[in-house]
């Protein structure tokens, strides 16, 4: 059933991605545009250890690695878990495209935050006039391809760390929490997050998909994922993988 599934979502979700991505003649600037980005990223790299560091509770966020030399990476306000100045090695902060509900003006002032308090190497978002080429699901459909369009923002960094060669990969403040969307729903934030609660389950449903995936590809590789939270839904592990696991201990019989 499992693999039925895999197909359905593949070809549903994949095949117009495909002839977007090929066909299009503008593509082609915007492909040697990302190779030449890409490789000023792999010129950057200091260490076979990368850290990323994503949104959730980032203030709260402690690094804690063995290793005293690695390669910092942030995702969306993963940066707050960073003290107000440089910090060595820190390669790259990605922030998704900008998308309504967003107010562009706030956007911006994060971007411009992160330009002049922490200073990374490289700032991949909106208006930066850097954004490479992201392409859907290139886990499974153009595997040499660096740049991910994740369904969630930290997908971007394994899959990008993970093409840029880094043996060791620390996971800090991802959580999986699209699905909080539905509870701030009823908050002061309504506004903000008034996603329809089908739409949040099936793009939670896509992300797990897509993390397992990633996951299984780098495990194979033999690349070592350590994942900082006990409670997160993103778990590298495949015994740790609970919430993508069927609980079928209902139909165990007791004697």
């Amino acid at each position: 059933m499992v693999k039925i599934i895999d197909i359905i979502i593949i070809i549903v979700w994949s095949v117009r991605n495909i002839i977007t991505f090929i066909l299009i003649p503008t593509r082609v600037v915007q492909v040697i545009k990302s190779l030449i980005f890409y490789k000023k990223i792999r010129e950057s790299k200091k260490s076979d250890v990368a850290v990323i560091v994503s949104g959730y509770k980032s203030s709260d966020v402690i690094i804690d690695i063995k290793e005293n030399n690695y390669d910092l990476y942030t995702n969306s306000s993963g940066y707050l878990s960073l003290k107000r100045n440089k910090v060595d090695n820190y390669i790259l902060h990605f922030q998704a495209p900008f998308h309504e509900p967003l107010l562009k003006e706030s956007y911006k002032k994060r971007l411009n935050i992160i330009n002049e308090l922490y200073s990374p190497e490289f700032l991949i978002g909106s208006f930066q006039n850097n954004m490479p080429l992201l392409f859907p699901q290139s886990y499974l459909l153009f595997k040499s391809w660096p740049f991910l369009k994740p369904y969630n923002g930290p997908a971007f960094l394994i899959w990008l760390t993970y093409k840029l060669g880094y043996k060791k990969i620390y996971l800090f403040g991802i959580e999986g929490t699209q699905i909080c969307g539905s509870v701030l729903g009823s908050s002061s934030q309504g506004n903000i997050y008034s996603t329809n609660i089908k739409d949040i389950m099936q793009m939670s449903s896509l992300m797990l998909f897509e993390y397992n995936k990633i996951f299984d590809i780098l495990f194979s590789n033999n690349i070592e994922v350590h994942q900082a939270s006990k409670s997160s839904w993103i778990q590298p592990i495949k015994e740790n993988r609970i919430v993508t696991n069927i609980d079928d201990s209902w139909s165990k019989k007791v004697d």
